[in-house]
């Protein structure tokens, strides 16, 4: 069985032009992560997904998806993700963090 974890925040449609390709903020999220997480053990996959909300906010979705548990927290830890995560939240729209057990 696998582990997932997912990180989600929500920013406002200004906020979020930030991170299209090419911007800076992007890479660090996108390219900067995931390059991150490569050159760790025990990844499968990852992923980072927008959407937009009813109210017009953008969510964005990062999805990691890791072979052992240990793998899962060893990234978790590392000192850029943990970074990465506290400048994306606020007090007002603070990151949420959800792990699962793959099962099937």
């Amino acid at each position: 069985m696998a582990f997932v974890r997912t990180t989600s925040f929500t920013l406002s449609r200004e906020e979020a032009e930030e991170l299209r390709p090419g911007k800076l903020v992007y890479n660090a999220l996108v390219g900067g992560r995931k390059f991150i997480a490569q050159g760790m053990n025990g990844l499968v996959m990852t992923e980072v997904w927008r959407s937009v909300n009813s109210s017009g906010r953008v969510i964005f979705n990062i999805m990691s998806q890791w072979a052992t548990m240990e793998d899962l927290r060893a990234y978790a830890q590392q000192p850029t993700i943990k970074e990465l995560e506290a400048q994306l939240s606020t007090e007002a729209e603070p990151v949420t963090v959800m792990v699962y057990e793959t099962i099937g």
